[in-house]
């Protein structure tokens, strides 16, 4: 992947790219991120995506995640900043 997320700028892609590339992060192929599965960087998204705190990301919170950070004119990262 090209420079991990911090390389995903929400201006590039929609909704569906940001998810897609967030779930490239799914090592075990289960359809739902868990914090060690993603960089340390972006552990954060956790906190802030986990909308039923279960400790992952299915695609339904990642959806909610990648609309508010477009509509937010936030970055992926989940901190509001374009990188």
């Amino acid at each position: 992947m090209d420079g991990a997320v911090d390389g995903l700028d929400p201006g590039a892609g929609g909704v569906d790219e940001i998810v897609a590339r967030l779930l490239q992060f799914d090592r075990n192929g289960d359809g739902k991120l868990s914090k060690d599965e993603l960089p340390e960087r972006m552990q954060g998204i956790m906190e802030r995506a986990d909308l039923n705190k279960d400790g992952f990301l299915t695609r339904d919170e990642l959806v909610l995640f990648a609309r508010a950070q477009l509509e937010q004119g936030g970055g992926p990262d989940g901190r509001g900043e374009r990188r």
